[in-house]
């Protein structure tokens, strides 16, 4: 071979062996999720920023870093990388709402279960249109959100707070008066009914949530409504439970949770076999055991304790309320609507609950989960700037302080929507993780509603 020859095979060699380092370093970019449950601030801070990451989401529990894996993995330096996702870039990205008349998301497209939007490879636009409704009220909310790179879509609260407040002992006594076994036995009986807004059994549940408001001596009411389902009109009812404040008559906060239920077909032909134990049996029961303890103390404002229909076709009950308040000129009135939905239910013993609202209801944000860590501290609260799909909504888009509260992991709740969505299958914690949720419902909204005449308060900045 001659040298002129030899040289060129020598380049050309040297080229293949760039390409192939190259491609290798290109294959080496990827996304993975890092276990951050256990992480500092500060480290979750460093691994946002570290060598080899491109761009990242922190997602509560986990955070989605992507870029060089063993650039990362290097800065890192310890084993909390969960699993590769592959390679992607965030516009392949998109956030999906999950709730109420939302379908469920596609496994296939599944990347990672959220709060209330689940984060999803992009479908096609033909597929996107089957999946979402593309109206708004359907869920209060946009059902398809863009990825912003480098952004929080949730985050731990311990972050933010890393100590709690001091505890009012005023407070700390209403909060120890949650009874969790009387809670869990109207769990049981709401759940023997089928309580599709479509079925005759959901009058039955309407009339005991009305005998149960009245025994507590507030003035009852149920307004009904119009929920159209195809060429039929039906009429399901709220039904509100009203407590007039001692000193501030004219400040009202909504203690809420829908009593209706579904299974995975939402027609009236499939209005049987929906017992709905968690969804929301649990939350419409703890409204029930707040209006006990709140009844008992005459709280400075004006209460209402409301049990909404219509919830699973689009918010429909709580919408007819919060537009009946603003037709009414009342709305303004409303200082807060703390909603229940979804709370009896964890995987295990470590007891978790998200937050939700919108990022212009921070303050409200803030007196919920300093609420769980001062008086319910074994209670992990995660919070989010993306909120919809439930009855806090209908007053938040009217521009009053609504927020959620849900147990953590109800995507992982098996018996969503489903006929076996029973008492005897939300487990052995229901109890633990419906009193603690109640427990930081019951303190944040007396912080707001002032029980025995007192008005607590709140430092939303510290």
């Amino acid at each position: 071979m001659s040298m002129t020859r030899f040289r060129r095979h020598l380049l050309a060699v040297a080229l293949a062996l760039i390409a192939v380092a190259a491609h290798a370093a290109d294959t080496d970019r990827r996304a993975v999720l890092v276990d951050i449950r256990t992480a500092t601030a500060a480290e979750v801070d460093a691994w946002r920023t570290a060598a080899g990451v491109d761009w990242w989401l922190e997602l509560g529990d986990e955070l989605l870093l992507s870029g060089d894996v063993s650039a990362m993995r290097r800065a890192i330096a310890r084993d909390v990388v969960l699993r590769d996702l592959g390679k992607f870039e965030p516009q392949d990205l998109v956030l999906h709402a999950r709730g109420c008349a939302v379908d469920l998301t596609p496994p296939d497209l599944l990347v990672y279960p959220g709060s209330r939007y689940d984060l999803l490879l992009r479908p096609d636009a033909a597929r996107m249109a089957a999946l979402g409704h593309g109206d708004p009220a359907h869920v209060g909310a946009d059902e398809w959100v863009e990825v912003q790179p480098n952004s929080v879509i949730a985050r731990q609260y311990r972050f933010e707070r890393p100590r709690a407040l001091p505890a009012d002992p005023a407070i700390s006594m209403l909060v120890a008066e949650v009874d969790t076994a009387r809670w869990f036995a109207d769990v049981e009986m709401l759940a023997s009914w089928d309580r599709s807004s479509f079925s005759p059994e959901l009058a039955t549940a309407r009339q005991w949530i009305a005998a149960r408001f009245a025994a507590l001596g507030l003035e009852v009411s149920e307004p009904s409504f119009s929920l159209v389902y195809g060429a039929t009109t039906y009429t399901p009812s709220n039904v509100i439970g009203r407590l007039v404040g001692a000193t501030r008559p004219d400040d009202w906060v909504i203690v809420g949770g829908h009593y209706d239920s579904r299974n995975a077909i939402n027609s009236p032909a499939y209005a049987a076999d929906t017992p709905g134990a968690d969804d929301n049996a649990t939350g419409c029961s703890a409204v029930l055991e707040l209006a006990r303890i709140f009844s008992r103390k005459r709280p400075a404002a004006t209460m209402f304790f409301m049990c909404y229909a219509g919830e699973e076709q689009g918010l429909v009950g709580s919408g007819a309320h919060a537009a009946g308040l603003q037709a009414s000129g009342e709305l303004s009135k409303v200082r807060l609507a703390a909603i229940m939905d979804m709370i009896g239910w964890s995987p295990n013993a470590t007891l978790g609950a998200d937050l939700d609202t919108t990022s212009a209801n921070l303050a409200t944000r803030n007196l919920f989960a300093d609420a769980a860590l001062t008086y319910v501290p074994e209670l992990a609260i995660t919070v989010s700037p993306l909120t919809c799909c439930s009855d806090h909504m209908p007053y938040i888009n009217r521009g009053r302080p609504g927020i959620l509260s849900i147990h953590r992991s109800y995507t992982g709740y098996v018996h969503y929507h489903k006929s076996t969505d029973l008492p005897a299958n939300l487990g052995s914690h229901a109890q633990a993780i419906g009193g603690a949720i109640m427990k930081m419902n019951v303190a944040a909204v007396a912080s707001v509603a002032g029980p025995m005449d007192r008005i607590f308060s709140h430092d939303f900045d510290d």
